[in-house]
C-alpha cells in the first residue's frame, strides 16, 4: 500500500502543533516500514526533495494550483490511499473522482468554522450550525474594527451582501472595506468547503469528541467520522518513589505554557489569573512560544507590554521542538489557557508523558485526557478567576502535584499505537473502495 500525506503547511515547519504532530507520525509510518510520499506546500515552484529516504514533493499553494498538476502527481506517485492534513476539500473532491480513499483530519476548527477558531464573538466556544446568520459577526469580529459593521450590513440580504462581494473581487484590496464586504463570502465559501470535504472523504478522522459532535452539527454523517486520538512521540518519563515529590516547600511552582502565542490560546487569560497571585517567590511563569502573524505578534507586544513589570514572567519564545523536552524538565506544571474549541492538544499529551500534571479549560480536547483531581485540573474556559482558583490550589497543596504526576500518563496514546490505528485505517478504506 503506498500513502500520498499531504501537508497543510511547509513539511518541514514547527509551526503550529499539527505540524509537529504530521512530522511524528511520518518519523514512526517510516520506522514501520510504510510506503509513502509527502506532499508539501511550499512557496516556490513544485520540485522534490527528501526526508528520510521518502520523496517530499512540493507544489506553489494558490489559486492556479489545478486538477492537471494534481493529476501529474497522481500518475506520478500512484497512492493507493491519500491522508489530507492540507488542501482538504480539494484532495477529498479529487480522490472521488479517481476512487481513490482519502482521510481527512481535522486539526483546529478553522475545517469548518468560518472565523476559524469555534469561538464566537462573546469569546465563548460556538455550539451552533455555521450559517451565514450566525457566523456574520464572528468573521467581522475578525477584522479590526469589523463588528462595526455589522449593524449596516445585517440590513442587507446574502444575496445582496454576496453581490456586493463578488463585485468588489473584481478591485483592488483596500484596507477594512474589502475584508468586511466580502465577510459574507468568505462564510460562504467555508460552508462550501465543508461541505465538499465531508461528502467526499472516506473517513473524517476526529483526535476528540468535541470537534467531532461540531462535525456532525454540521452536516457530516456520524458512520464517516472515527475518533483517534492524537499520539505522543515524547518518551515516558518513569520516576523512582524518592524522586515523585520534589522539594517544592523552599523553591517557587513552575507553571508553563507551550503553544503558538495567539488570543484563541487564551495566555491573556493565564496572564490575568497570575497577576491575581500575591507572593512574589511562590510561583514563576514560562512562557513558551513565538507569535508568526500580525495579528500575534500585536497580540505578544500587547501583553508583554502590559505585564513587563512582573518578574516571575519569563518569557522563552519559539524553541525547536528537539530542544522542548530539556527546557521544560525543571518545570512543575502545564498551564493550557485555551478559549476556542481545542480539536486535541498534543501539549497536554506530551506534559502527561513527562510526568507533569496540566491544568486547562473545558475546551474539547483537553477534557478527553484530562481526569480532573487525577491528573490535571479542568476549568471553565475564560475565567481567569477559576484558573486562579486551580493555581492556588496546587501552590497550597504541592504534594497534590506528586499525586497526580504519578498518574500522569495513565491513558496516553503513544504515537506508535496512533500510527497504527491509522494504517488499520487506511486498509479498511482500501477494502471498502
Amino acid at each position: 500500500m503506498r500513502l500520498l500525506l499531504v501537508s497543510a503547511g511547509d513539511f518541514f515547519s514547527s509551526y503550529g502543533g499539527g505540524q509537529i504532530y504530521l512530522k511524528n507520525l511520518v518519523d514512526r509510518l517510516i520506522d514501520a516500514k510504510f510506503e509513502l510520499v509527502i506532499l508539501s506546500p511550499i512557496n516556490v515552484d513544485r520540485s522534490t526533495g527528501s526526508y528520510r529516504n521518502k520523496r517530499v514533493i512540493y507544489y506553489a499553494p494558490n489559486d492556479d494550483f489545478s486538477c492537471r498538476i494534481l493529476r501529474d502527481i497522481f500518475v506520478d506517485v500512484k497512492p493507493d490511499v491519500v491522508h489530507a492534513h492540507g488542501m482538504k476539500s480539494k484532495m477529498a473532491e479529487f480522490c472521488h473522482e479517481l476512487g481513490i480513499p482519502c482521510l481527512v483530519t481535522a486539526h483546529h476548527g478553522g475545517i469548518l468554522c468560518p472565523a476559524g477558531a469555534l469561538l464566537n464573538k462573546n469569546d465563548a466556544i460556538c455550539k451552533v450550525k455555521a450559517s451565514h446568520n450566525a457566523c456574520l459577526p464572528c468573521v467581522l469580529n475578525n477584522i479590526r474594527w469589523g463588528g462595526y459593521a455589522h449593524f449596516f450590513l445585517k440590513m442587507f440580504s446574502v444575496h445582496q451582501r454576496l453581490k456586493l462581494a463578488y463585485y468588489l473581487q473584481q478591485y483592488p484590496f483596500f484596507p477594512y472595506i474589502s475584508p468586511v464586504c466580502t465577510a459574507t463570502l468568505t462564510i460562504d465559501e467555508k460552508i462550501n468547503e465543508w461541505s465538499r470535504i465531508y461528502r467526499y472523504s472516506s473517513k473524517l478522522i476526529a483526535p476528540s469528541r468535541a470537534i467531532a459532535e461540531s462535525m456532525m452539527l454540521n452536516g457530516a454523517p456520524a458512520e464517516k467520522i472515527a475518533i483517534v486520538s492524537h499520539g505522543s512521540a515524547v518518551p515516558q518519563v518513569v520516576r523512582g518513589k524518592k524522586n515523585d515529590a520534589p522539594e517544592y516547600s523552599t523553591s517557587s511552582l513552575k507553571f508553563f505554557f507551550v503553544g503558538r502565542i495567539s488570543y484563541e490560546k487564551g495566555l491573556h487569560v493565564l496572564l490575568k489569573a497570575l497577576s491575581r497571585i500575591s507572593g512574589e517567590n511562590l510561583v514563576e511563569l514560562h512562557v513558551v512560544g513565538g507569535a508568526e502573524t500580525k495579528n500575534e505578534i500585536r497580540y505578544l507586544l500587547t501583553l508583554r507590554k502590559i505585564y513587563r513589570h512582573d518578574e516571575r514572567i519569563v518569557w522563552h519564545g519559539k524553541k525547536k521542538y528537539a530542544d522542548m523536552n530539556k527546557l521544560i524538565e525543571p518545570f512543575d506544571v502545564l498551564v493550557h489557557p485555551a478559549i476556542c474549541l481545542e480539536v486535541y492538544g498534543l501539549t497536554i499529551a506530551e506534559a502527561h508523558m513527562m510526568q507533569k500534571p496540566v491544568i486547562a479549560t473545558r475546551c474539547g480536547g483537553p477534557e478527553d485526557q484530562i481526569r480532573d483531581g487525577v491528573n490535571g485540573l479542568l476549568v471553565e474556559p475564560n475565567n481567569s478567576e477559576e484558573l486562579r482558583k486551580a493555581m492556588e490550589k496546587l501552590i497550597k497543596n504541592r504534594a497534590l502535584i506528586a499525586i497526580m504526576s504519578e498518574r500522569a500518563s495513565e491513558g496516553v496514546v503513544t504515537m506508535e499505537e496512533h500510527a497504527q490505528k491509522l494504517i488499520n485505517l487506511y486498509r479498511q478504506c482500501l477494502e471498502q473502495s
